[in-house]
């Protein structure tokens, strides 16, 4: 059996490099299919088209496998999908360049930035120093 289907923006970019080749070994070895990932412009960034060939009931999972993961970042609470760490501290490593799909690296969302903020500095607990670390018994001659 055999089996298309075609990615654009972010859910492509996870198809590409090293990191996407890793996914797709993954999809085969757990299906016991062969994917073979064709990647179009913006170095693979653009569009993907999958192509899943293999016996029909480890096509229908890897399709599913495949789907569920292009599909997790809409089908995901806003609170769930991961955020941009670049734009959180100021702003996105793509500048205005993050196109109509979103940025790769996460949303671009102001008040998650400002909970992280908040919740990195909540468990930071400032340093106080006593005893000898504090000067205490030291004198300057």
């Amino acid at each position: 059996a055999e089996e298309v289907l075609e990615v654009a923006g972010p859910d492509a970019r996870q198809f590409a490099g090293d990191q996407g080749a890793e996914k797709a070994r993954m999809v085969e070895i757990r299906c016991r299919v062969r994917l073979d990932v064709q990647r179009a412009g913006n170095n693979g960034g653009g569009r993907a088209k999958l192509t899943i060939r293999g016996p029909a009931a480890g096509v229908k999972r890897a399709s599913g496998m495949l789907k569920a993961m292009c599909a997790f970042r809409e089908a995901a609470a806003p609170e769930e999908q991961r955020f941009c760490r670049w734009y959180a501290s100021g702003f996105c490593r793509f500048g205005q360049d993050c196109g109509d799909e979103g940025c790769e690296d996460g949303l671009h969302n102001d008040v998650r930035a400002r909970e992280a903020q908040a919740a990195w500095q909540g468990h930071v607990a400032p340093k106080v120093l006593e005893g000898p670390e504090a000067g205490e018994g030291l004198a300057c001659q």
